[in-house]
């Protein structure tokens, strides 16, 4: 199974984006370790709309070896999606 969350970060200028990004992955990470939850696969989403955010967040992702990731920009908007998996074997080690 896989749990997937969004979190909209709009309206945001760095280093908000960045750290409530750092903030969202680092909890997920941690529920998943206590076993709060049990899913195999977390998908976050981050949107932001402050171009440096598009690449401050994925920067510090991969600085942090939280997982894979990828960043998509909305056709003709100012809006970027960074989207993070987390595999539960690759967090706690089962």
């Amino acid at each position: 199974m896989v749990l997937v969350k969004e979190f909209g970060f709009q309206g945001q200028i760095c280093p908000y984006p960045m750290v409530n990004a750092m903030k969202k992955i680092e909890e997920y990470i941690n529920k998943m370790k206590s076993g709060e939850i049990t899913e195999e696969e977390v998908r976050l989403s981050f949107l932001v709309d402050h171009m440096p955010a598009a690449d401050s967040v994925p920067e510090e992702i991969e600085k942090r070896g939280y997982g894979g990731f990828r960043v998509m920009k909305a056709k003709g908007k100012p809006l970027w999606r960074i989207d993070v998996q987390l595999v539960r074997s690759k967090i706690v080690g089962d």
